[in-house]
């Protein structure tokens, strides 16, 4: 099975669009529940399988029931892709501080929870996908995208250090550094 996050729009609805034509029993993580719903009966009228996991990937308990819910329902999770996030632009000192922290713990901590939730079954079984789609911002810190690329510099750092620790386990690391593309994101 393959858990994309952020499937509800953008790069992660394509994505697990693609992963099920390709013939991936695909998990489609976001908050919007009728969001998913229209992506899974997208994926099912092709013939592919897809079931839909509304989570907020910002609280840990939801993350971890979202993880169990999907091995239950895809079975072995071969590919998790850390998709969900959101970006701003906006002065450091005009950016409300709530907003910031909440950045952090989307486009982070819910990479950090995901990873956490699914990695040791790969490790255990000798083989998987982590993909972390990062930013250009991940590694070019612009003006007006303080917290954002913070966060996108924490999910390189995060990406970078696993590829070294588990990839002799069978679990393989990448990072996608994506520049403006035209998804909702940027509207």
């Amino acid at each position: 099975g393959a858990l994309v996050t952020g499937a509800s729009s953008g790069i992660g609805r394509l994505l697990a669009i693609r992963l099920a034509e390709r013939g991936a029993r695909v998990g489609l993580v976001a908050r919007r529940a009728e969001a998913l719903e229209e992506v899974a009966a997208h994926i099912r009228r092709a013939g592919g399988q897809a079931v839909a996991l509304p989570c907020d990937v910002a609280e840990r308990d939801q993350v971890e029931a979202c993880v169990a819910r999907a091995g239950e329902r895809l079975g072995a999770l071969d590919l998790l892709v850390n998709g969900a996030g959101y970006g701003h632009h906006r002065t450091f000192l005009e950016w409300d501080l709530a907003d910031m922290e909440r950045m952090m713990r989307v486009n982070y901590l819910g990479t950090l929870y995901f990873t956490k939730c699914v990695l040791p079954d790969m490790v255990a079984r000798g083989r998987g996908w982590l993909v972390f789609v990062s930013s250009v911002a991940g590694r070019i810190a612009s003006p007006e995208e303080s917290a954002y690329a913070a966060s996108k510099f924490a999910v390189q750092g995060l990406a970078q250090a696993l590829s070294i620790e588990v990839e002799d386990a069978g679990v393989h690391v990448l990072t996608v550094c994506p520049g403006a593309i035209r998804t909702p994101f940027f509207d």
